[in-house]
């Protein structure tokens, strides 16, 4: 989906044909002009075992890393 609108891999969007479909971009070529939309520009995706390291690292500079989940924010 590109603005709400169904595109197919080969598929036209506007004058821009769509080349490549993955799970987090659309690559359009318009003559020899390509432009890249990113599904979500700001998220960095990680692996989630990394994602768990770096929350168990920033809980320790909180000092929330022994607490659970429901107990921060209680003192």
């Amino acid at each position: 989906m590109i603005s709400g609108q169904a595109v197919p891999l080969g598929g036209m969007f506007g004058d821009a044909r769509v080349v490549r479909i993955t799970e987090t971009e659309v690559v359009l070529k318009k003559g020899e002009e390509t432009e890249v939309l990113k599904m979500y520009p700001e998220v960095d995706k990680e692996t989630a075992k990394r994602g768990a390291a770096r929350t168990a690292q920033l809980r320790r500079r909180e000092g929330t890393a022994d607490k659970l989940p429901s107990q921060e924010g209680k003192k």
